[in-house]
């Protein structure tokens, strides 16, 4: 599911660090085995490059103009080779990936009592 830094992203979200209407919708989706439909084509214009975004400015690899092509689905199966290249696509680098492992591990032992440790 998603990329590899969502748990990090949905424990910063329960504690109220991040405000992230992405990380709410990844998680419902995950918790209900949906998928999300990426068409070939974007159909969203991220004007928040500019810098008048709220997350804006910091990285361009995303910005794409938005297309007016037509889109028909009937019918739509997971597919392999689109599921890898998503994940290599949005993979995080190691020391990202070891970031987020010690937030997550640190998240668990201060929010766990004794009692849960005893499993």
């Amino acid at each position: 599911m998603g990329g590899q830094g969502l748990t990090v992203m949905l424990l910063r979200q329960m504690t109220g660090k991040i405000d992230s209407w992405a990380v709410r919708f990844a998680y419902e989706c995950s918790k209900k085995n949906m998928y999300t439909v990426y068409p070939v084509v974007s159909k969203v214009s991220n004007i928040g490059y500019d810098k008048s975004g709220v997350h804006g400015g910091k990285i361009s690899k995303y910005y794409v103009v938005a297309s007016n092509q037509k889109i028909h689905l009937s019918h739509v199966d997971p597919d392999d080779t689109i599921i890898c290249e998503m994940r290599r696509f949005y993979k995080k680098n190691i020391a990202r990936r070891l970031i987020n492992f010690m937030i997550v591990m640190k998240h668990n032992y201060f929010n766990n009592s004794p009692a849960d440790n005893t499993r």
